[in-house]
């Protein structure tokens, strides 16, 4: 998504240079924004619904995912790199794969990798931002560091972007219900308040 975003926001600026000489500059301005918040919602997740089948069959293929699954389509990425810029300038994601959330824990069918996470081994559950993907995301912290020290899941699992910041939401309250109830005997959860509205959370 970071280099389709790249491309939206420089497609965005042509186009509000060309209003503004046909129209002048604040009828140019309405009409950019107008125009704008019209097409990004869907523009953000061009190529997803490829991105989904290609994984989703390849991953039947391996016998990764059954034929009928309820898996939510969603991004991966590492809080380690979310300070690389090079690697956050094509793709806010390191993998894209299918997460399933039970009682036991949560199971991913990655492209790249696929692990599970026992529920009592989340240690917290958080929403983050970050200045490359600045919208509200999940991250689970593990408490042993076992597949990873944290990840962060991005919901991908409908064609609006609007619709897929929805579903994050629901996601995040999932995961935060799983830990809650999956908590071992006489440990607190560390479950992080989700950000009040305009308050700015990083991801770290």
């Amino acid at each position: 998504m970071g280099l389709l975003s790249a491309v939206v926001a420089a497609g965005g600026m042509l186009l509000f240079l060309f209003l503004a000489r046909q129209v002048g500059l604040l009828p140019g301005l309405l009409a950019f924004f107008a125009v704008l918040a019209a097409s990004i919602d869907r523009l953000l997740l061009l190529g997803n619904g490829w991105l989904r089948r290609r994984v989703e069959a390849k991953l039947k293929s391996l016998g990764e995912l059954p034929q009928h699954h309820a898996g939510r389509f969603v991004g991966l990425a590492h809080p380690c790199y979310l300070d690389h810029l090079s690697r956050r300038m094509a793709e806010t994601d390191d993998d894209i794969g299918f997460l399933t959330i039970g009682p036991a824990g949560l199971q991913y069918r990655g492209d790249a990798i696929s692990f599970n996470i026992a529920a009592d081994q989340v240690e917290d559950v958080r929403l983050v931002r970050s200045p490359h993907a600045p919208w509200e995301r999940v991250e689970v912290r593990i408490r042993d560091g076992e597949p990873f020290d944290a990840v962060i899941f991005d919901s991908r699992n409908a064609g609006s972007h609007r619709a897929c910041r929805r579903d994050s939401r629901k996601l995040y309250q999932q995961l935060r219900a799983m830990a809650w109830i999956a908590a071992p005997a006489g440990e607190t959860v560390r479950l992080t308040a989700p950000a009040n509205e305009g308050e700015r959370v990083d991801a770290r």
